[in-house]
């Protein structure tokens, strides 16, 4: 009489398992084909987005006009650049834009507007659109607005790059360079006086 050998829990029968995905792979298949026409479709109901960027070159002096003497030049020219890009996210020029560019009258960056697209018009449907936090519409608009802005510096460099995301490239562009135009001519008024 032979004994018998028990399994071991190690052993793998990679035979019995080919044969179970080969029976198992027409649902499989029906399944991802399914899961990715699915995705398709819901993505394809997303607005596209657009960013654009926009440059300045700012120089050595700060927008405060701001004369002291640090004992490292480098660290005058970080702050000056450090504080140019505040200013370009600050509220003041924030509004000049968005009035400027008639953000208001847009859906996109004012909630309190009913948006036409596929996506938004399901959420309302089923019920699930949020309501935002700030009543007003100028504190809607500038809140969409700020969301959409993206001011920051390259590293060891006095270059400012100013993105702007939309669902318009046009507007991307638009806005982009809007707040570069609007922000140098503030300074040039400033040091004007």
């Amino acid at each position: 009489m032979r004994a018998q050998q028990s399994a071991s829990p190690d052993d793998i029968d990679l035979i019995s398992i080919g044969g179970a995905v080969k029976r198992a792979l027409p649902k499989l298949m029906i399944g991802a084909l399914i899961v990715g026409a699915g995705t398709f479709a819901a993505l394809s109901t997303l607005p596209s987005k657009f960013t654009a960027q926009s440059q300045l070159e700012v120089g050595a002096a700060s927008p405060a006009g701001d004369d002291r003497r640090p004992s490292d030049p480098g660290s005058r020219d970080k702050e000056a650049v450090a504080t140019h890009v505040r200013a370009m996210q600050g509220d003041a020029l924030s509004v000049k834009v968005t009035k400027a560019m008639k953000l208001a009258e847009l859906p996109e960056f004012n909630s309190g507007l009913p948006r036409q697209d596929l996506f938004s018009r399901l959420v309302r449907l089923i019920g699930l659109e949020g309501k935002t936090t700030v009543e007003s519409e100028e504190g809607r608009v500038l809140e969409a607005y700020k969301k959409s802005l993206k001011v920051f510096s390259a590293r060891d460099t006095r270059q400012i790059t100013v993105e702007f995301t939309s669902e318009d490239p046009r507007r991307s562009a638009d806005v982009s360079n809007k707040v570069a135009e609007l922000y140098r001519l503030s300074q040039s008024d400033r040091q004007g006086n």
